[in-house]
């Protein structure tokens, strides 16, 4: 498999070269460099990449052939298949919703709230500052963006507050500077990523996950929007 061709590849194509794109060749316009997954594979595990990346669909690979191609809706019916074998129950959590509907914009302020380390430091939560310092996550992926604010290891899931108390995204992976030390030769800081509120709600909707818009649209202090914090998040520890 050497490629995938998507209708959104010849309209960017069209977008791109005009009418001179309609006399390209396939290898010209088609996806390169695309991600896949086993047939084997964890739905949810799945879905969350998908998500978290934009991808509407990801073919499925099996030693190095094409078995199918896996659309959002086939990984949420899985999802829903597997939340309903554990006999999982979701209740809003707010009536009025907690996400905010446009995405952050660059330069915005932000709070992320989390248990950074688990309950090893104590079994309160932590909340640290900064702002968006990018609209797009790695390669570009516009299902993410770039924070300065501090992250650690034990914040990942955790909400992504405006200066208003809207959530406008969830932590998802902190850099791993020591292999991107080893690559450039310097060691980045302050280089965090969340995932985007559309693309959470477009996981909890695909999900069957009741969910709903924020309207707040007044600014918090800090001391107020901290309290909202510890109302909205909660630790989770796996013991073995």
């Amino acid at each position: 498999m050497i490629g995938v061709l998507f209708e959104r590849d010849i309209v960017h194509a069209i977008g791109t070269h005009g009418d001179q794109a309609l006399s390209s060749t396939i290898d010209t316009v088609r996806t390169k460099g695309i991600t896949t997954c086993t047939s084997s594979d964890d739905p949810v595990d799945v879905m969350k990449m998908m998500t978290s990346r934009g991808f509407r669909h990801v073919p499925v690979v099996d030693d190095g052939k094409f078995v199918d191609l896996l659309s959002t809706r086939d990984v949420s019916v899985e999802t829903k298949s597997l939340i309903n074998r554990l006999g999982l129950k979701f209740v809003p959590t707010a009536s009025e919703g907690l996400m905010r509907a446009d995405d952050v914009k660059l330069g915005e302020r932000v709070v992320v709230a989390g248990y950074p380390y688990g309950d090893l430091l104590s079994n309160t939560i932590k909340v640290t500052g900064g702002m968006v310092s990018a609209n797009k996550g790695m390669g570009d992926d516009s299902g993410q963006f770039q924070i300065d604010a501090a992250v650690q290891p034990g914040t990942g899931g955790g909400p992504i507050y405006d200066e208003n108390g809207n959530i406008v995204g969830v932590v998802v992976v902190q850099l791993n500077k020591r292999k991107l030390e080893k690559m450039i030769g310097s060691m980045p800081e302050n280089v965090n990523f969340g995932i985007t509120a559309s693309a959470v709600r477009q996981f909890l909707t695909a999900s069957g996950l009741p969910t709903k818009w924020s309207q707040r649209s007044l600014s918090m202090h800090t001391k107020e929007l901290c309290q909202d914090c510890q109302e909205h998040t909660v630790i989770g520890v796996c013991r073995r």
